[in-house]
């Protein structure tokens, strides 16, 4: 549900629509920086595997950019789960990103924080795509309409597009069920979803969902359009699970691509190499044999 006087539709699985956001999603798609993320044809088995690295700072941009990264995500592993890193900083990689080769362009994202506590209520020129965590919804009775109205502000005046996020701690998080958000996420009609992981004690994504999980959500987003991306401290060894899963995925990175395995460390230029290439060459085995 969204605000009075907000214009709604069913949709083909019969849930209501926000027409006023969904109408703004549209216009975002356009963006010719969102060709690498877009082109979805539902008569085409889609089985990339494409990679995220989250960044710091413009010299870590600039590292997972001479790799060929797919989406270059500007985040602050000090601020939380989706720090948001200061708004210096996105402009800092926005204008890096718009000085290189058209054709290499990554799809820029950024994360926000959670949607109770948002530093910015506005993006820089250059964002693709954005991310609000909803650590602390669960319990929230206006949690989506919330979410409606800050995703509405941001996109007001860019041609940003929203990434719905589900926690898959979602009690360690207080956030709702990735079963709820991913409803949510049906019903807005957006284009991308992600499951991620609050909690950043040395546990990831496989010690809170099992396999058997992922694949079922992997292919309800699927069906209904929608790219899911999956991060959580995951690890080179992690790699061969995603094998099974249906659809375009988008594999997230931070501490698996870093130095000391840590999040805050230094980004490694040899694995996030060996992460995009790894994409790249299961991506075409995965469509030879579709």
């Amino acid at each position: 549900m969204s605000g009075p006087g907000a214009r709604r539709a069913v949709n083909k699985s019969g849930h209501y629509i926000d027409l006023t956001l969904r109408r703004k999603v549209e216009i975002a798609a356009v963006s010719p920086d969102l060709n690498r993320s877009e082109g979805f044809d539902l008569t085409v088995r889609q089985t990339r595997r494409r990679v995220l690295i989250s960044v710091r700072n413009a010299l870590e941009a600039r590292i997972a950019l001479d790799c060929g990264v797919d989406f270059l995500d500007i985040k602050e592993p000090l601020r939380g789960p989706l720090g948001c890193s200061d708004r210096q900083v996105w402009q800092d990689v926005a204008d890096l990103i718009s000085s290189s080769d058209v054709a290499k362009r990554p799809v820029l994202t950024v994360a926000m924080g959670d949607l109770l506590s948002l530093d910015y209520t506005s993006l820089v020129s250059g964002v693709n795509l954005f991310k609000m965590g909803l650590a602390e919804c669960q319990f929230h009775p206006h949690w989506k309409q919330l979410w409606l109205q800050q995703t509405t502000r941001l996109i007001s005046a860019t041609q940003a597009k929203p990434v719905v996020v589900a926690y898959a701690d979602s009690s360690l998080a207080q956030s709702p069920s990735i079963e709820t958000v991913l409803d949510f996420a049906i019903k807005q009609g957006v284009s991308h979803f992600l499951i991620d992981t609050f909690t950043k004690d040395g546990r990831n994504l496989f010690d809170f969902v099992t396999l058997d999980e992922l694949t079922h959500w992997c292919s309800v987003a699927y069906q209904h359009q929608i790219t899911v991306a999956l991060a959580g401290s995951l690890r080179r060894d992690h790699l061969p699970f995603f094998d099974q899963l249906e659809g375009d995925l988008i594999i997230g990175m931070r501490s698996g691509v870093c130095e000391d395995a840590q999040r805050d460390g230094l980004l490694s230029r040899d694995r996030v190499c060996d992460l995009i290439n790894w994409a790249h060459r299961r991506s075409a085995v995965l469509n030879s044999s579709a």
